[in-house]
């Protein structure tokens, strides 16, 4: 048993909108988002679990005209407390051991194993990924007319000076205008 509380906000400077009657348009910023939490875990009401974590998250997405665009997230969290906590109560990266991947690029591993890399200390998890938009895909003729993509990434988690991982993607997309296929390394 847990009783847990969590407090989050989320800002981006310089952010531009204008408004219409009804409703709100974003028009973005050219600094990123800052994503800031803290969770507390109180050991009341039959819950033993106590132990608080601070994380912080940076991310962004830059178009970059006719060379694609950019797209990135940094993570990081740290446990100021971990005084009672179970397995379930570490962070638990989003990893994969299966042929499909999960749809979320910029928040999952490839080929990480689940939970061997789970922890309650510090992390700092970074993902990056480039979508060429058919920048060298669109110079050979016979693949122009495919509409293929091409979209290329890096993925890094560091947790201590032993246990670090990283990956990299080379892929293409827009397959059937709906398939992905990427090469992890």
């Amino acid at each position: 048993n847990a009783f847990v509380v969590g407090l989050g906000f989320s800002i981006r400077f310089k952010q531009k909108y204008y408004t219409l009657p009804h409703r709100k348009i974003i028009m973005g910023s050219k600094y990123p988002r800052v994503n800031i939490s803290y969770i507390k875990a109180i050991p009341v009401l039959n819950a033993t679990a106590d132990y608080d974590v601070v994380k912080l998250t940076l991310e962004d997405d830059m178009k970059l005209g006719l060379f694609g665009t950019f797209a990135w997230r940094a993570n990081a969290g740290y446990f100021i407390n971990n005084k009672t906590m179970y397995f379930m109560d570490y962070k638990h990266f989003n990893g994969n051991q299966t042929i499909l991947a999960n749809r979320d690029y910029l928040n999952s591993f490839k080929l990480l194993p689940y939970y061997t890399y789970s922890t309650n200390k510090e992390y700092i998890e970074l993902h990056a990924e480039h979508h060429f938009n058919g920048f060298i895909f669109n110079k050979l003729p016979l693949l122009k007319k495919t509409k293929l993509q091409e979209v290329v990434g890096g993925h890094a988690l560091f947790i201590d000076k032993r246990s670090n991982y990283y990956e990299l993607n080379f892929g293409i997309e827009n397959i059937f205008r709906v398939v992905r296929f990427d090469y992890v390394l």
